[in-house]
């Protein structure tokens, strides 16, 4: 016991005596670290507004984009109801519906994927804007669809959702 007694009175004499030392290297290693915390704060700075600059200009470009795909969804639902009018027509038809041959639906209620507008995909049950937005741009990227099964090529739709709308759709 006296041993261990005798050890610990020789290191409180040691800290006693380099004090001065001890102390000195604890506020040099403070102020060390202190000075590289506010050096790597600056130092980040910059690069953290260059991504902020880069963020700013990819939010404005995707809404330049939702602008366009806006403009164009309007354009396609003016164009389906736009009424057709023919030249030759004589004017003792001016009493009929003009654009009944615009908007071509089939007898049977069904929804063409390969010619209908935004509008009549968004009828669909489980089909909202940003869908119908997708079924088109597959459409015109792939020259339309082969089968109706195809549709569950677009991102998005899988066999539920396909299920929900199934028998409303034809080629």
């Amino acid at each position: 016991m006296q041993s261990k007694h005798k050890l610990d009175f020789e290191i409180g004499k040691l800290i006693e005596r380099y004090r001065l030392i001890i102390g000195g290297f604890l506020l040099i290693l403070i102020a060390f670290l202190g000075g590289y915390l506010l050096w790597r704060e600056n130092y980040w700075k910059p690069a953290q507004a260059d991504r902020i600059m880069n963020q700013e200009a990819r939010i404005g470009e995707l809404e330049d984009r939702i602008n366009e795909l806006e403009n164009q969804k309007s354009e396609l639902a003016n164009n389906s109801t736009q009424p057709v009018t023919d030249v030759s027509q004589p004017a003792s038809d001016a009493g009929t519906v003009a654009g009944a041959a615009a908007t071509v639906q089939p007898t049977s209620g069904k929804v063409n994927i390969n010619t209908a507008s935004a509008a009549q995909l968004d009828t669909l049950p489980g089909i909202g804007p940003a869908y119908a937005g997708r079924i088109i741009d597959y459409r015109n990227s792939h020259g339309g669809f082969k089968s109706i099964d195809e549709i569950k090529n677009v991102k998005g739709i899988g066999d539920k959702t396909f299920e929900k709308f199934r028998d409303k759709i034809t080629i």
